[in-house]
């Protein structure tokens, strides 16, 4: 189900009426604290806090990368061992600026939904999810609900859709569960990788529509949550300076990953 911007702030007032659950995201302001990093080819890499009132404040780890300046890809690790670090690893063996940890597995750590790499299909489509991160022969990444699997050289499913296509918001009941999370968007032609502190998709989704200034965006045309809590890890190298890490607490089966194309 979805809602464009002006039914869902006009849904938050009869949420807030049916019981406890209230929220001022209005009043929402980015910290002056916001950190940023020159990731090369006019990506940039903000680390803030998002206040959001009433509700509980959350941090956020966030690249922007120009489609055009970075491809995409998604590397496998089959293996438990060393799957912990399997976010660093990969952007440290493939030259990558920024890499992110991607899809659900299961107990036999095999994928759970849909992954294609480099055109093989590992993991096999779930049709209770509707989001992708397809990849084209080009290393361009989409988010969407509607994809084209016939021209996608990688593709991984996540759930749920935090901001579904048009700038429409995905999640519309609290559930009050806060973990860490992992989250793929795009804007135009820029592509997000971000993590987050904890926090709960609803109060995700609320930021991502009300706030992509705190990343210097207009707007989130759609964003995708990804394997998170425990597996959420991520990578960044800027141009100058130590790589810049979030550590995993458990492994990880797949990595996304963001190289800078050759001139």
């Amino acid at each position: 189900m979805t809602m464009d911007r002006g039914q869902f702030l006009g849904g938050l007032g009869a949420v807030a009426a049916g019981g406890p659950f209230t929220i001022r995201c209005a009043a929402a302001q980015l910290s002056s604290k916001t950190q940023v990093y020159d990731l090369g080819d006019q990506g940039a890499l903000y680390r803030t806090w998002l206040d959001l009132g009433e509700r509980p404040g959350f941090s956020c780890t966030a690249a922007v990368l120009p489609r055009r300046a970075f491809a995409a890809s998604i590397i496998q690790h089959e293996s438990r061992n060393g799957a912990l670090s399997a976010v660093t690893d990969a952007a440290q063996s493939t030259g990558a600026t920024v890499a992110i940890n991607g899809g659900y597995f299961n107990g036999a750590f095999e994928p759970d939904g849909l992954l294609i790499v480099d055109g093989k299909r590992v993991g096999q489509k779930r049709a209770d999810w509707m989001g992708y991160l397809i990849v084209d022969g080009d290393g361009n990444a989409s988010v969407t609900s509607k994809p084209d699997l016939r021209a996608a050289r990688y593709a991984v499913q996540g759930n749920p859709m935090i901001v579904e296509g048009g700038n429409k918001i995905g999640i519309i009941r609290e559930d009050h569960r806060h973990v860490r999370r992992t989250v793929i968007a795009q804007s135009g032609d820029l592509v997000i990788a971000m993590v987050t502190g904890p926090v709960s998709l609803f109060t995700l989704a609320y930021a991502l529509i009300e706030r992509p200034d705190a990343f210097y965006l207009n707007r989130i045309d759609a964003a995708l949550n990804m394997s998170g809590a425990a597996t959420t890890s991520f990578y960044a190298k800027p141009i100058d300076g130590e790589p810049i890490t979030v550590p995993a607490f458990w492994p990880n089966r797949d990595v996304i990953t963001f190289k800078p194309r050759v001139a």
